[in-house]
């Protein structure tokens, strides 16, 4: 039970990360929001990997596989951005192409705040 309560407590947190970022940004397009916010993004043949985050020093990078078609591309870059944010020091590689795996926390959080950016968060804010 408390483990529940745990996700459903970092999943409110989450939401309200993506809330303050939608309205500071007045967008919910993670390319406009990744470049509003200086991280570089770099498109190119992953092979089987979808995409990474990486932080260098001050640098942070999101990493695309430019095979992606438009719909998931625009996905994983939500999904990226949701570790620039969520995990801003973590070099994490997932080299899973399955983003959906619930035993991974970092990759769970990053589906749930690519998620409340696309499909939850219009509703919360007509209500703000």
């Amino acid at each position: 039970m408390g483990k529940i309560k745990g996700i459903y407590t970092k999943d409110k947190l989450i939401k309200k990360q993506v809330i303050k970022l939608i309205k500071k940004h007045k967008t919910r397009d993670p390319l406009e929001i990744i470049k509003n916010l200086d991280i570089g993004i770099i498109f190119y043949d992953l092979g089987n990997i979808n995409g990474f985050y990486q932080k260098a020093g001050k640098i942070k990078i999101i990493h695309i596989n430019n095979k992606l078609k438009e719909g998931f591309k625009t996905y994983v870059l939500a999904h990226q951005l949701g570790h620039a944010i969520l995990h801003p020091n973590e070099n994490y590689l997932c080299l899973s192409n399955n983003i959906f795996d619930k035993t991974n926390i970092i990759e769970t959080e990053a589906n749930i705040f690519a998620s409340q950016l696309f499909f939850v968060i219009f509703f919360l804010i007509k209500s703000i």
